[in-house]
């Protein structure tokens, strides 16, 4: 085997184990699921063994690096735009390197920005566009010297800042950090977590008084711990056990959501020897948090939770649940207080890879989901428009891996899908189309 090779093989598991934990952090997969990584905790081994894997890991990530820039050198970009039926996907980063994990917000002006992240990429790392008349405007803060860009999310004020969270492993130690851009200015990023020992999961809201509420977990040995922590006039809080009653559990991928009122919807899943489940908590605007609901019943190895509230304060749960082979998308609401039981939407036969969902003016669920076909992945759209909910339509039928989907829907109503599409191992790009 030859030098090229043996990089090349090298780059292969790097770029499948980046694509994994990008997934979990998304998601919120617990990486048991194919295509996907896990986000655990490594045992430590003590003296040489130690250092020579840590030195092993370097070296293997400066090779990754490297060719890397000949592999972005030598790639042709994919399709600038697919055709399907009615639909028109646009490929909007363009660029012959690897591009993930993106999503859509807008300012107060509805003004609409899209945001993405390039794995692996020396130069780059979070990329925030403005989408302008003709293409789009770049507002990227720069990458400084060291960073390893694992995530960002991105919200607006009242005022139009615009403010940022992002996951960076900065001197090999990995950190959750804010930063804002006032007048067209980035500050620099401040570390939020810094007694932490690996935070991950953020989730991110600004409510109508401008302060800025954080949700994430942090895993320290094979158990995981779930953080509240707010921002107001400029200052963190000292971060806060959401759930300190069930000491010795262990809780992981929290997903959080604001409603009008500005109360938190929190889900995430427990997982325990003896114990599994999704678990829904809300924090009212005194800043007190309801005690932990179980809200899937006896469904099998639940994960990957969400939650979405309509215009009358109803709380919508998804979660994934199946075993090795099949694992769907099941949806559950509370009805007179109570959780129903939960549905599969899916009933695809396949992993489902990742999904996302969002309810429209009108109450009504859209619902977008990754599962695979023939050797790729496709992307699947359901909604619940007439009551009941619609037949499955395939969107994307591409050759490649249409992963990470995000559903937004805009200040003109129109219903937005933007993923990433992976035409290869060294070749990832962000499509976007409109479906209503």
């Amino acid at each position: 085997m030859n030098k090229n090779s043996i990089i090349t093989i090298v780059v292969a598991l790097l770029i499948g184990l980046a694509i994994g934990y990008g997934v979990n952090q998304f998601s919120g997969d617990d990486g048991k699921d194919a295509g996907s990584g896990s986000i655990q905790a490594r045992n430590s081994q003590a003296g040489y063994q130690h250092k020579t894997s840590q030195n092993n890991r370097e070296i293997s990530q400066n090779q990754a690096e490297a060719q890397e820039a000949i592999n972005r050198k030598n790639s042709v970009p994919q399709q600038k735009t697919i055709k399907k039926g009615n639909l028109v996907m646009e490929n909007v980063s363009a660029n012959p390197g690897r591009s993930f994990f993106p999503y859509f917000n807008e300012d107060k002006n509805e003004q609409l920005y899209i945001n993405w992240i390039e794995v692996f990429d020396p130069e780059l790392g979070i990329q925030i566009k403005k989408v302008v008349s003709g293409g789009l405007e770049d507002l990227s803060p720069k990458k400084g010297e060291g960073q390893i860009v694992k995530l960002g999310l991105m919200q607006f004020d009242s005022k139009n800042n615009l403010h940022l969270i992002s996951r960076m492993s900065v001197n090999k130690k990995t950190n959750l950090y804010y930063s804002q851009n006032k007048n067209g200015k980035w500050s620099e990023p401040q570390a939020i977590t810094t007694n932490m020992n690996n935070a991950a999961g953020p989730s991110f809201m600004i409510d109508k008084q401008d302060r800025l509420h954080l949700v994430w977990y942090d895993v320290d040995g094979h158990s995981a711990v779930i953080y509240y922590s707010q921002n107001k006039n400029g200052k963190w809080s000292p971060p806060v056990r959401v759930n300190a009653e069930k000491i010795g559990s262990t809780f992981w991928f929290p997903k959080a959501t604001m409603d009008q009122k500005g109360q938190i919807h929190l889900v995430y899943q427990e997982i325990g020897s003896h114990r599994q489940g999704i678990y829904y908590q809300k924090r009212d605007t005194k800043g007190k948090w309801s005690e932990m609901v179980k809200v899937t019943g006896e469904l099998a190895n639940p994960r990957n939770p969400m939650a979405l509230i309509d215009s009358k304060g109803k709380v919508h749960i998804f979660s994934s649940s199946g075993n090795y082979k099949d694992h769907d998308i099941y949806y559950t609401y509370q009805e007179k207080g109570k959780w129903v039981t939960p549905v599969n939407l899916t009933h695809s036969g396949e992993i489902t890879r990742s999904y996302s969902a969002v309810v429209d003016g009108n109450d009504k669920i859209h619902l977008v989901w990754s599962d695979p076909k023939g050797k790729g992945a496709n992307l699947y759209y359901i909604n619940n428009a007439s009551g009941d909910w619609s037949e499955a339509l395939d969107l994307t039928d591409t050759e490649g891996m249409s992963e990470s989907p995000f559903l937004f829907i805009d200040a003109k109503k129109k219903l937005r899908l933007i993923w990433h599409e992976r035409a290869s191992l060294t070749d990832s790009d962000i499509y976007q189309t409109i479906l209503n």
